[in-house]
């Protein structure tokens, strides 16, 4: 019962508050890096479930290494 009141309170907290304008967000920044790869990718690999499988694989190492930069 405490667990379900505490989600419901971080919900509502979230709804009215949200997100600062000025805070971008890791979600939103790897949405702007999928975007400006995917047409490099689709060059690069062919257009097979394998090669599309591929590209897709570059590109999740890729954010991988980019949110993990100590690495």
């Amino acid at each position: 019962m405490k667990t379900a009141l505490v989600i419901l309170l971080a919900f509502g907290l979230d709804l009215c508050m949200g997100d600062p304008r000025w805070l971008p967000h890791p979600v939103r920044g790897m949405g702007w890096a999928i975007g400006k790869l995917e047409s490099l990718l689709r060059r690069c690999f062919p257009p097979t479930p394998g090669g599309e499988r591929a590209a897709g694989a570059v590109l999740a190492v890729y954010l991988y290494k980019k949110g993990n930069k100590e690495l």
